[in-house]
């Protein structure tokens, strides 16, 4: 398994000279046309007429997911950013409000989404 620094090298070895060379809209328009396309599958499942099965739905998300990931590190890329270190100094120490694990300041739900009861 790989660590997120160790992916953020190898797409920049994949397609870094690309998206440099595309510049830095086109990496952003693209990160937000993956994002876009996660807010269709949950509209889609939302709708009533949604035909698709559960494990169609998460197979979708997963692949929008990992799309949105690596346009992430690809924008990362592009401006030198070590989003590994970045995530951890933002992240890695409990909320960076409340400093606790899980968090006691907020009033949003960190319960996963259990997609079956939307069909």
């Amino acid at each position: 398994g790989w660590d997120l620094r160790e992916w953020q090298r190898h797409l920049d070895a994949l397609y870094g000279e690309q998206n440099r060379s595309r510049g830095i809209e086109n990496i952003l328009n693209r990160s937000f046309k993956e994002i876009s396309e996660l807010l269709s599958i949950a509209m889609q499942v939302a709708s009533a007429t949604s035909t698709r099965s559960l494990e169609e739905i998460e197979e979708e998300y997963a692949l929008e997911l990992s799309d949105a990931l690596a346009w992430a590190l690809a924008t990362a890329n592009h401006l030198g950013i070590d989003l590994e270190a970045a995530f951890l100094a933002r992240y890695g120490n409990g909320c960076r409000k409340c400093r606790q694990n899980p968090c006691h300041c907020t009033n949003f739900a960190m319960q996963p989404h259990r997609w079956h009861e939307l069909l």
